[in-house]
């Protein structure tokens, strides 16, 4: 690993704890109020995200906090569009309240997954972020539809790893139910990581916020980015 390669995390989700999370991270993937969170929560994140000079990234998953976005919808497309603009829209306010500005997006949970797989939503997602900003990167796995269609219209893709989850052998990640689907120890994540960034050449590894490691991972892997620069 290098500095070529970030550390990000999900947060302002309103679980898990981004005060001690966010000072590890070089990206804040910060929930737009849907899938989780609120509005002084999503206000929070902005604002340790700014203290620790994090880039944000837009986090929007689908309006479910139920299943906290992680069960797969079938919505028509003008309500995923909706959707979507809507929560990019809450914290692009927020942020610009707070001085900032976007740098990025990245979907959510089930939305995420989806968009890595079905080309039709991944261009349904792309267009309900053009309507925010053109010109906004998009976080997501290398080899996907999403990254796929953000390239070939000559935007920037952040190709993303996972340095807490299992992958399928086809460098799908494994479904929650899967009983490797979770990585629990520091250790695995940073072998992990450092398997991703050789065979996949990622840009930026990903901290779950809501993991019960999450902090201790983050730690572990910006000690071994620390450690591979010198």
């Amino acid at each position: 690993m290098n500095k070529t390669v970030w550390l990000n995390a999900d947060v302002g989700e309103g679980c898990g704890d981004d005060a001690a999370l966010m000072p590890w991270l070089d990206q804040a993937n910060i929930a737009c109020g849907a899938h989780a969170g609120d509005a002084r929560t999503m206000a929070r994140a902005v604002s340790l995200a700014l203290e620790q000079g994090c880039s944000i990234g837009a986090h929007p998953g689908y309006d479910d906090p139920e299943h906290f976005g992680r069960r797969p919808l079938a919505l028509p497309e003008k309500v995923l569009k909706t959707q979507v603009l809507v929560q990019l829209e809450r914290l692009a306010r927020e942020v610009e309240r707070q001085g900032g500005r976007i740098g990025y997006i990245k979907p959510h949970g089930a939305l995420y997954n989806q968009s890595v797989a079905d080309p039709r939503l991944a261009e349904w997602l792309l267009e309900a972020g053009w309507q925010l900003d053109p010109s906004l990167a998009w976080m997501s796995l290398p080899g996907g539809e999403l990254a796929r269609l953000v390239e070939a219209g000559g935007g920037t893709v952040i190709h993303e790893g996972f340095a807490d989850r299992g992958y399928d052998e086809q460098g799908r990640l494994l479904p929650r139910s899967h009983p490797q689907a979770l990585l629990h120890e520091p250790e695995q994540a940073v072998m992990q990581a450092r398997r991703l960034r050789d065979e996949l050449g990622i840009h930026s590894l990903c901290v779950h916020g809501d993991h019960p490691r999450a902090v201790d991972f983050a730690r572990a892997l910006r000690r071994a980015l620390a450690a591979a620069d010198e």
